[in-house]
């Protein structure tokens, strides 16, 4: 085989997920290019801190394109991050990825010069890859966008915070000027307002607006002459610059911090999740409590009814139904039964938000190791789809709970082989005793008839009585020794 043809082999085709109008035609692209290169195929997405706000039409071209993926044959990836190209980077690193297929958007011109592109920046962090760049012209890279219909209770909650703050922090102003105290101490009470603005409320506007009005206040209300724009100090033109200066740097890191610590919070729950799933399934030992664990898990996590179909010699058994304290919607099986089917004949995702058997109730998942197939597990949708970290907590049980079971099952098997290999061991020592006993009265037998042959005629009567009666006696023996071992054979039959 030469370097080139070893080379192919053992490539990993990596293309990154979106919510782009042409990132199917990305997908059919790294497709293509993972069946020439004959190797791995995955797809990536990254779920940064605007993933909350994006409109209901990106979500659902985001999952289409998911789904797509999938039916192409990648193995779907979430992970969680405020920088995209770094992510993508890092899980090429980490997961021996060879070749990255990205479309080439369209960049934003800033005020001084052209923004580099996501495929700019990613090349930077990973420049040892290959990469496949699509033209992707009229499209920009995908932007978490805030969902058109904004909630307004949210909106007025922030603003009764930035308006208490403000007052706060001016009243508080007013009693340090009565007692005398400097300017300073007053600009940093409206820095610790600042703070508490960007940390209690949700859009970045209102630190901004803090940062310009707070700056006016104090020029307006202490600053001499006072109640006007004016101040008498050559100093107050650079205080109030950085001031300003100040206030956005302060804004902009503490909502950077906020989102940093939601995103580690959600990788934390994840993590958490894997792992009281791993905790609890080292303690189950059947198949029934295995599932048991997987069911106290997921609706636990998802808070949403489940369905389990087990699968015994690759049928599906009687499905097991979890209902959820807030769904009261009934279990339609004659109506899901198709979906779920498919998903255990072809071991792919189907039913709701996929495109095999969209109409369904619930989105269904096969356990699977390889190419064995233990069960379905079925997670109520009613119009409500998963986001992208409930379906990769999803998956991360769904594939824990597999390999238990592919575990108990390989336990089994060795349990079983243990079982044969010791009744074979007794088995053999009980032929090698019944031989040794067998051997003793075929010796006598076959000894007295030789003596009878050979030698009866001469031998008086009781002689040749005695005789016939250890032949008798040693083939009674052998008959009811016989019995035994055929009664020994029925009972293990």
């Amino acid at each position: 085989m030469s370097r080139g043809e070893d080379k192919q082999q053992n490539s990993h085709i990596l293309v990154c997920l979106s919510s782009s109008t042409s990132n199917a035609r990305v997908i059919h692209a790294a497709a293509r290019i993972a069946a020439a290169f004959q190797g791995g195929f995955s797809a990536l997405f990254v779920e940064t801190p605007g993933y909350a706000q994006m409109s209901d039409d990106d979500k659902k071209r985001l999952r289409s394109n998911m789904n797509l993926a999938e039916k192409l044959g990648a193995k779907i990836e979430t992970v969680i991050g405020d920088d995209v190209p770094y992510q993508i980077a890092e899980y090429a690193r980490l997961s021996g990825v060879s070749c990255i297929v990205a479309g080439q958007a369209n960049t934003v011109s800033g005020l001084l010069r052209r923004r580099r592109s996501l495929t700019d920046r990613l090349i930077n962090y990973a420049p040892d890859l290959d990469y496949f760049i699509i033209p992707d012209h009229g499209t920009r890279v995908y932007v978490a966008r805030k969902a058109p219909q904004s909630s307004r209770n949210r909106t007025l909650l922030d603003t009764g915070i930035f308006l208490a703050a403000l007052g706060l922090c001016t009243l508080i102003g007013f009693l340090f000027s009565h007692l005398g105290f400097t300017d300073a101490n007053i600009i940093m009470i409206y820095l610790l307002g600042l703070l508490a603005v960007s940390i209690g409320t949700s859009h970045r506007a209102f630190s901004l607006i803090w940062a310009v009005v707070s700056v006016l206040l104090f020029d307006l209300l202490f600053t001499t002459p006072r109640f006007t724009f004016y101040a008498y100090g050559t100093g107050y033109p650079v205080t109030f610059l950085v001031m300003f200066a100040a206030a956005f740097l302060i804004s902009s890191q503490a909502i950077r911090l906020k989102r940093n610590a939601r995103q580690s919070a959600q990788t934390a729950r994840r993590v958490s999740v894997v792992l009281e799933t791993d905790r609890q399934l080292s303690r189950a030992e059947s198949r029934e409590e295995i599932l048991s664990v997987l069911a106290g898990q997921l609706t636990q996590l998802l808070k949403r009814s489940l369905v389990v179909y087990p699968a015994v010699d690759d049928s599906l058994e009687d499905p097991v139904f979890y209902p959820a304290a807030e769904d009261t919607t009934p279990y339609r099986m004659d109506q899901e039964r198709k979906a779920v089917e498919w998903a255990f004949a072809r071991r792919k995702r189907a039913g709701a938000t996929t495109d095999r058997y969209s109409q369904s109730d619930y989105l269904y998942y096969s356990m699977r190791v390889q190419d064995r197939t233990y069960g379905v597990v079925g997670v109520a949708i009613h119009n409500s789809p998963l986001d992208a970290s409930e379906e990769s907590m999803l998956s991360s049980v769904v594939g824990e709970c597999s390999l238990a079971l592919e575990n108990a099952r390989n336990a089994r098997e060795k349990e079983e082989s243990m079982v044969l290999a010791e009744n074979e061991r007794l088995r053999a020592n009980l032929l090698r005793a019944v031989s040794h006993d067998l051997r003793t009265p075929l010796t006598s037998i076959m000894g007295n008839a030789d003596n009878l042959l050979t030698s009866g005629e001469s031998m008086d009567r009781d002689t040749r009585r005695r005789l016939y009666g250890d032949i008798y006696t040693d083939a009674q023996w052998l008959t009811g020794m016989v019995e035994n071992l055929l009664s020994a054979s029925r009972m293990e039959d």
